[in-house]
C-alpha cells in the first residue's frame, strides 16, 4: 500500500518482530505486486522541461510514489545573472517513517537472497533506490539502482536492465560535475537497449547531459532526434518537450551564435507555447517566455525582452512558480540595465557628436618635428651651447636647432 506521503510499505513484508512474519517471508505475492498506486499511474505521461525524464516502471513492480524534486533551474543553461547557491537543491533529511520504510526493504532483499528469490531480490533493490531518491540521496540510490541492474542482467530482462540503466543515469545527471559522464553512458546503453518510447527518453537526456557537459553539438543533435521521434508517433505531449528543450538549449548557449539558430530556438520555442495551450498545459509556459526574453535579448530587441520577461513573471506568478520567478525578475533587471547603458552610449554619443562642431572645445593637434633633427632634447638654460659641467663629465654637445626645427 501507499501512503499519502509517498512512502511505501514493503510489498507483502512485515517488519521484523511482527506476528505475521512466518507466514509472509518477504515473498512478493501475485494480489500485492497487481495491487498499489502504480497500476494507476501506469499511462500517465508527465514530462518536466529541461529535466531528466525516467522511464515508468512495469505496474508489476508496484514501487513506492516517486516525489520529484523540481530541479528545472538547476538544468537550464541559462546565462543569469543569480548567485549559484540559490539555484542549488535543498539537501533533504530522511524521515522517520522513509527509514523505517528502507529497513523493511532491506530486509526483503536479505530474506530473497537466502530463499534464492534472484526477482523479488532485485525489486525489493529499484524500490530502495525510489525511496532514495525521494530524499534526495541519489548517491545512496545509485548504489541500489546498480545491484538492481545486475540481478536484470543474471535474469537475461531486458525491460528491467532498460529501467536500471534510466534510473542511474537520471541519478548521475542529478549529482553533476564528473558523473555526467556517468550519465552518458547508461543513457547510450539504454538507448541500444529501449523501444521507440524508450528512444525518446534516452534522446532526451543525451541532449541534457551533453547540454550540462558544454557540447551543444551533440545536444542539439539528440535533442533533434527526440523531436523526430516523438512527431513519428504522434505523441503531442512528447513534441513539446522535445520543442521545448531543443529551443531552450540553443537559448540558452553562447552570445556568438548565428542568426538563423536564433530563429530556429525562436520556431521551436513557439511551437511548444502552442503545444501546451492545445494541451491546456501551462506549468512550462514561465521557461519558456523567459528563454524567448533571452533570445530577443541576444539579437538586440531590448523591449521584446523586457516584454517577455514581463509575461514569464506572470505566467509563473499564476503557477506559483518561485524559482520561476526569481529568474525572470532577475533576467527582467539585466535587460532594463542593458537599456539604459545604451541610452547612456547614445547620450554621450550624441555629446561628442555635437562637441566635434565647435573647435574651441578640442586642443590643437601636436606639431610634428622636423625629419632634419635626429634627437630633441628640452632646453636646461636659455644658452644652447654645452655647459661646462657637461663638458667636464665628457656629454656630447647638444645639437642647435634652428627656427625651422623648432617650426
Amino acid at each position: 500500500t501507499t501512503s499519502t506521503d509517498g512512502m511505501s510499505l514493503p510489498l507483502a513484508a512485515v517488519r521484523p518482530g511482527s506476528p505475521a512474519k512466518s507466514a509472509r517471508s518477504g515473498i512478493l505475492s501475485a494480489r500485492a505486486q497487481s495491487a498499489g498506486s502504480a497500476s494507476s499511474r501506469r499511462g500517465e505521461t508527465s514530462y518536466h522541461v529541461k529535466s531528466p525524464q525516467r522511464l515508468e516502471e512495469d505496474p508489476s513492480i508496484n514501487s513506492p510514489r516517486r516525489i520529484e524534486i523540481d530541479d528545472t533551474m538547476t538544468f537550464s543553461k541559462t546565462p543569469i545573472r543569480m548567485p549559484p547557491d540559490m539555484l542549488s537543491l535543498p539537501k533533504l533529511d530522511v524521515p522517520p517513517k522513509a527509514k523505517r520504510t528502507l529497513r523493511d526493504y532491506e530486509f526483503i532483499a536479505q530474506a530473497c537472497r537466502r530463499a534464492g528469490l534472484l526477482k523479488q531480490e532485485g525489486l525489493a533493490y529499484y524500490n530502495t533506490g525510489v525511496l532514495w531518491d525521494n530524499v534526495g540521496q541519489y548517491s545512496k540510490a545509485v548504489q541500489s539502482y546498480e545491484k538492481y541492474l545486475a540481478v536484470c542482467r543474471r535474469l537475461n530482462d531486458t525491460a528491467g536492465e532498460a529501467v536500471a540503466l534510466n534510473a542511474l543515469g537520471v541519478d548521475y545527471q542529478h549529482l553533476g560535475g564528473q558523473f555526467l559522464y556517468n550519465a552518458v553512458q547508461c543513457h547510450q546503453r539504454h538507448l541500444s537497449l529501449a523501444d521507440v518510447h524508450g528512444k525518446f527518453i534516452a534522446h532526451c537526456n543525451l541532449g541534457l547531459a551533453y547540454a550540462a557537459l558544454n557540447q551543444p553539438e551533440k545536444a542539439g543533435l539528440h535533442h533533434r532526434l527526440a523531436l523526430r521521434v516523438a512527431v513519428h508517433t504522434s505523441n503531442v505531449a512528447a513534441e513539446s518537450l522535445a520543442c521545448a528543450n531543443l529551443g531552450m538549449s540553443a537559448a540558452g548557449g553562447a552570445g556568438t551564435a548565428a542568426v538563423t539558430e536564433d530563429e530556429a530556438a525562436r520556431a521551436c520555442l513557439e511551437r511548444h507555447l502552442a503545444l501546451c495551450s492545445t494541451m491546456r498545459d501551462s506549468n512550462s509556459h514561465g521557461l519558456a517566455y523567459n528563454h524567448l526574453g533571452l533570445i530577443a535579448a541576444k539579437t538586440g530587441d531590448i523591449e521584446e525582452a523586457q516584454r517577455c520577461f514581463r509575461q514569464a513573471v506572470m505566467v509563473a506568478a499564476s503557477n506559483n512558480q518561485h524559482d520561476v520567478i526569481k529568474l525572470a525578475k532577475c533576467n527582467l533587471g539585466a535587460a532594463a540595465a542593458d537599456a539604459k547603458f545604451d541610452a547612456s552610449l547614445a547620450e554621450v554619443s550624441r555629446t561628442l557628436a555635437a562637441s566635434a562642431v565647435s573647435p574651441t572645445l578640442h586642443p590643437p593637434p601636436p606639431r610634428l618635428m622636423s625629419s632634419r633633427t635626429t634627437t630633441y632634447q628640452p632646453f636646461s638654460s636659455p644658452s644652447m651651447s654645452q655647459t661646462p659641467a657637461a663638458a667636464a663629465v665628457g656629454s656630447p654637445p647638444r645639437s642647435r636647432m634652428t627656427l625651422s626645427d623648432r617650426t
